[in-house]
């Protein structure tokens, strides 16, 4: 009889578990003044991908062309945090940051989106009738006081002579900029010319 001993090669394949690219840190909502710095947080564990942030969707890629922003933080601890200064009107977006497959078939990630809003301080007040009016007794009169360029729109308040608030007959009006982001305001105050408004002087602010 032959006997055949048949042997069973067992191979055993290691399989490594791919190390997931996750978040510690992502970047959220912020309020920052125009010429202020800001910093958006963005941290990585097991980075593999490409990492890049996005501006309203557009990839900024490695921020060729982009002199007020940079990438601070220790890259070696994953921390990929975007860095604007000065920060300008332009800056007024949605931000992500994001990393790419990585090249062992680690899935991309994507962060939150946060919201990036610029204030904009606005121009000093004026009234467009100038410093001196002339009228006359009993006239229906309207004092016109202009803000513009504020993000948001100016606040506009009107005190006379002797530091009075004014609140009655006052009409408060915004319009939207051409550049869609800020505002100009106006604060019309209406009255009746008295004898006793001779000489009085209307300070709007």
């Amino acid at each position: 009889m032959v006997l055949r001993w048949m042997v069973a090669l067992l191979l055993w394949a290691r399989v490594e578990a791919l190390q997931e690219q996750k978040f510690a840190m992502e970047p959220q909502d912020q309020t920052a003044v125009v010429g202020s710095r800001v910093t958006l947080p963005c941290r990585v564990i097991n980075k593999s991908g490409l990492l890049q942030w996005t501006k309203d969707g557009f990839g900024l890629g490695n921020l060729t062309g982009y002199d007020r922003y940079s990438i601070v933080g220790s890259t070696e601890e994953g921390d990929y945090s975007l860095e604007i200064y000065p920060v300008v009107l332009d800056d007024d977006a949605i931000y992500s940051c994001q990393a790419s497959a990585g090249p062992d078939g680690e899935l991309p990630i994507r962060s939150r989106v946060a919201n990036l809003s610029v204030l904009v301080p606005p121009e000093p007040p004026s009234i467009i009738q100038g410093s001196h009016l002339l009228t006359t007794e009993d006239r229906e009169i309207e004092l016109e006081c202009i803000s513009i360029a504020g993000k948001p729109p100016a606040e506009i308040t009107w005190v006379d002579g002797v530091g009075n608030l004014l609140r009655d007959d006052i009409e408060y009006l915004t319009e939207l900029q051409p550049d869609q982001k800020t505002y100009t305001a106006r604060s019309i105050l209406k009255l009746t010319a008295r004898k006793e408004h001779h000489n009085t002087t209307f300070t709007c602010q």
